[in-house]
């Protein structure tokens, strides 16, 4: 339960320091630019594939974010297997390493000394 508890105060705190540090750079961005982006969103939907998207664009039809222009890919697959758990996924989306499952920000070929 300590683990549960550990786990979400550490991603409520990347979340608010992400936040707060995206919020400045837009600002500048903004200033330099002329003022023409205000704000920008990134949606990761943990464990969403394009199947998903597909079955539910077939029940509700088309979707926003199918109309999207940048949209990106990534194999987020763990060194534990092809099941990955979050804590894995989001250390290879935030590193560019793979890691195993259970682990969060832990290089995966690194040592166990």
């Amino acid at each position: 339960m300590r683990r549960r508890q550990f786990v979400t105060a550490l991603g409520a705190t990347g979340l608010l320091g992400a936040t707060g540090s995206a919020s400045a750079q837009s600002d500048a961005s903004a200033s330099r630019l002329g003022g023409g982006v205000e704000n920008v969103i990134v949606l990761i939907g943990d464990g969403m594939g394009f199947d998903p998207i597909e079955v539910t664009s077939v029940v509700h039809g088309d979707l926003s974010l199918q109309s999207m222009t940048g949209v990106g890919y990534t194999r987020t697959s763990s060194r534990s297997g092809e099941v990955t758990d979050s804590a894995a996924a989001g250390t290879a989306l935030a590193t560019g390493h793979k890691a195993y499952n259970g682990q969060l920000s832990v290089r995966g070929d690194a040592d166990d000394d």
